[in-house]
């Protein structure tokens, strides 16, 4: 999954992956959780980015499987 500023964009804002365990696929269940920690969050700025999430296939078959606008609100409570 990558999130970028907007769908031209050449800069990536953040990289999601079951590499970096941002990304649990459970198979049986045919589910995908995102996890996207605070520490992670913390660090974009507030506005609206976009992003996409692909799988790929143990033969090297990449599918879209979802894709939007993600919009980060500054912090109000502190």
């Amino acid at each position: 999954m990558q999130i970028r500023d907007s769908k031209d964009s050449s800069v990536i804002v953040q990289v999601l992956t079951t590499e970096n365990n941002e990304i649990v696929i459970y198979e049986l269940l045919g589910r995908v959780d995102i996890l996207l920690p605070p520490t992670d969050t913390e660090a974009l700025e507030a506005k609206d980015y976009v992003y996409d999430l692909e799988l790929e296939s143990l033969e090297g078959d990449v599918t879209k499987i979802v894709s939007g606008k993600l919009t980060v609100r500054a912090e109000v409570t502190f």
